[in-house]
C-alpha cells in the first residue's frame, strides 16, 4: 500500500507565522466574498423606500388602462416599456403638464399600452401594470414604477420592488395583482396590444398617438420635439378648437 511521505515538522516560530498567514488569507477571502455578495444584491434589491411619484392623479377617473373621462373629446394612446429611459423622460417632462391641463379638466383621455421590448423584466413589469388595471390602479402603479426606474436590465424591476410599490397604494390588492399578472388573460391582453402596435407600425417607445374620441389616431413623435410639453399641447389645442371644446 502506497503511503504519503511524512512531512518534517516546522519550527515553532514558523508554525506561528504560517498560522497568522492563514488567518489573514481567510479574512481577505471573507471580505471579498461579502463585497461580491453586496454587489450582486445591489443589482436586484429594491431601495428601502420608494421614490415619490411624478403625476398627481388624485380625483382623476381611472378605468383599466385609461386615465381621464370617457367623454373627453381628445384621446391619446401611449405605448411604453417600464424600463425605457426615453419613456421616463416623457413621463417626467411632458405627462405632468398634460394631466394637469387636459386630463384633469376632462379634455383628454390617455390610454397606456405595454410594449415590452427591452428585456424580460420589461415583460414582468408590463404584466403587473396591466394587472393593476383590473383594479383601476394601472396609472398609480405605472407612475410609481417609472419614478423608481433604474438602468436597463440591471435587475431593479424586481418582485420585491413591485410588491413594495403595490402595498404603498391605498385600496390596491397587490397579491391579487401579482397572481393576475401571470394569468392567460393578461398575457392575451398584452399580446393584443402588441398586435395593435404592429398595426400602427410602432417600432420603438414611447410611441404616442392622438385624435378625436372615436376617430382615427395620428402619430406624435415624442423624440422630435425641442420644446416639450408645448409641442404636445399645440396639436391637442388644435383638436380641441375643431371640436368646439
Amino acid at each position: 500500500m502506497r503511503k504519503l511521505a511524512a512531512r518534517s515538522p516546522l519550527p515553532r516560530r514558523g508554525r506561528l507565522r504560517a498560522l497568522i498567514g492563514l488567518l489573514v488569507a481567510v479574512a481577505v477571502l471573507a471580505i471579498g466574498a461579502q463585497a461580491a455578495s453586496g454587489e450582486r444584491a445591489s443589482a436586484t434589491t429594491p431601495p428601502t423606500s420608494i421614490k415619490p411619484s411624478t403625476l398627481s392623479l388624485a380625483g382623476i377617473p381611472q378605468h383599466n388602462e385609461t386615465l381621464g373621462s370617457s367623454r373627453a373629446p381628445v384621446k391619446m394612446l401611449y405605448f411604453g416599456d417600464p424600463q425605457c429611459p426615453i419613456c421616463l423622460s416623457f413621463h417626467k417632462r411632458i405627462l405632468p403638464a398634460l394631466v394637469q391641463k387636459y386630463v384633469r379638466t376632462g379634455k383628454l383621455q390617455i390610454q397606456w399600452h405595454g410594449f415590452a421590448i427591452i428585456g424580460p423584466a420589461s415583460v414582468t413589469g408590463a404584466r403587473f401594470i396591466a394587472a393593476a388595471g383590473r383594479q383601476d390602479h394601472l396609472w398609480d402603479v405605472l407612475d410609481d414604477i417609472m419614478a423608481n426606474q433604474g438602468p436597463e436590465n440591471s435587475g431593479w424591476l424586481s418582485a420585491p420592488l413591485i410588491e413594495q410599490i403595490g402595498t404603498s397604494i391605498e385600496g390596491f390588492d397587490v397579491r391579487a395583482a401579482m397572481a393576475a399578472a401571470s394569468s392567460s388573460v393578461i398575457k392575451q391582453e398584452l399580446a393584443a396590444e402588441k398586435q395593435q402596435a404592429k398595426n400602427l407600425d410602432v417600432i420603438g417607445v414611447p410611441a404616442i398617438f392622438y385624435g378625436r374620441r372615436g376617430g382615427p389616431l395620428k402619430f406624435l413623435d415624442a423624440n422630435a420635439f425641442s420644446d416639450p410639453p408645448a409641442d404636445f399641447e399645440r396639436p391637442i389645442n388644435r383638436l380641441l378648437r375643431s371640436t368646439g371644446s
